[in-house]
């Protein structure tokens, strides 16, 4: 019996150890309810169009916890000038694939939307054709001088206090997401990294972040 209870309390003081060791990174990561890594964008004179590629949370739900991940794959069209609401469709070229697809206007995003459920590295040649109008998608996230790793380490250190008031051993009572601010949402001609802290009332912490250098441009 003595062997035994000494044999949890080792168990249970190695897991102690392995739950303190974490970093706010591996922490917050973990509970990422999205993060974009890869980001592909372009424009004519009519519309502008992105493809931003990583995972996020199944449900979906901004409650403060993260759930099941799952890749995705969100193509956004806008138009320069106001078109009919509804849907919008397209014809999608990645490399040597291509597919017509259907994208569905979200006023939360101003904009045509689809999850294109596709598995993009960064290397592609991405088009995607609209009525008259042929729109060749770049890469940018290959030339950040802070990827989206790096980003979320800025935003774990911008928000240390927050997140250390959230973290209960090896859990933690909130979720975090890093996102890609672009043309569409600002009135600049720059791209940045948006990280955002939720916890389970709530409460939400955010940070728009430079994607050249990893300063903080923005805090609320």
């Amino acid at each position: 019996m003595k062997k035994i209870c000494v044999f949890l309390s080792f168990l249970l003081m190695s897991f102690v150890l392995v739950s303190c060791g974490k970093s706010d990174f591996d922490v917050v990561e973990q509970n990422m309810s999205e993060r974009t890594d890869i980001y592909f964008f372009g424009q004519n004179q009519k519309l502008c169009a992105s493809l931003a590629y990583g995972q996020r949370e199944k449900s979906y739900l901004l409650d403060g916890k993260s759930g099941d991940k799952t890749d995705f794959s969100l193509l956004t069209i806008s138009f320069f000038e106001s078109v009919e609401y509804g849907t919008i469709n397209v014809v999608v070229s990645i490399d040597d694939s291509e597919f017509a697809q259907e994208l569905e206007y979200v006023p939360t995003a101003s904009a045509f939307v689809c999850d294109l459920e596709k598995t993009v590295s960064g290397s592609e040649k991405i088009e995607i054709k609209y009525e008259d109008n042929i729109v060749l998608l770049d890469n940018l996230s290959k030339n950040f001088g802070v990827d989206s790793n790096k980003a979320i380490e800025i935003g774990c250190e911008e928000f240390k206090e927050e997140i250390e008031k959230l973290r209960k051993g090896s859990s933690f009572d909130g979720e975090a997401y890093l996102k890609i601010l672009d043309k569409r949402k600002n009135n600049f001609e720059n791209f940045f990294w948006c990280f955002t802290l939720i916890d389970l009332n709530g409460n939400s912490f955010s940070a728009v972040i430079s994607t050249v250098d990893g300063k903080i441009l923005a805090k609320s």
